[in-house]
């Protein structure tokens, strides 16, 4: 517990450097570091076998296979943090078919934690166990150019 307590530490205080660091820089530096996030919540989300539908108002939207994977991607919210998740669209218009482009993974938490009637397929957290090493080590690259650039221009 001693180990994991002294990396929990280390984590922090890297974390507590990098809001030194000016927001458009780390802005990109985080979104360098959802990369391996993505990638491997989009090989670790399970495909379904079939196509599911949903009715809404009487009609009926059609979800192809891979429709959860094909969300994963970097959300943007009004933040200087990062998220990586699932998309989810507010407005989904009935008749609609997802396919493309339009993903809408409403069901995603059903499927990282489960439901009465069918088991767990988290997808989401082993993501995260996989990826962090990745992003630290991204993170720690990143701001260490982003400090040699200041160290640079503001040599005296």
């Amino acid at each position: 517990m001693a180990q994991f307590d002294i990396e929990l530490q280390k984590a922090i205080e890297k974390l507590e450097a990098l809001k030194k660091v000016p927001y458009k820089e780390r802005k990109k530096i985080l979104n360098k570091a959802a990369k391996p996030f993505i990638d491997a919540a989009v090989i670790k989300a399970p495909k379904s076998r079939k196509k599911h539908y949903r009715y809404k108002n009487g009609e009926k939207i059609t979800y192809y296979p891979g429709n959860l994977k094909r969300a994963i991607r970097k959300l943007n919210f009004r933040s200087s943090s990062v998220f990586v998740g699932p998309k989810l669209r507010k407005r989904v218009q009935s008749g609609e078919v997802f396919r493309d482009r339009k993903v809408d993974a409403y069901y995603a938490h059903m499927v990282e934690f489960g439901t009465t009637e069918a088991g767990a397929k988290p997808y989401m957290r082993p993501a995260f166990i996989s990826g962090k090493g990745k992003a630290t080590k991204i993170i720690e690259r990143e701001m260490e150019k982003v400090f040699k650039k200041f160290i640079q221009e503001n040599k005296a």
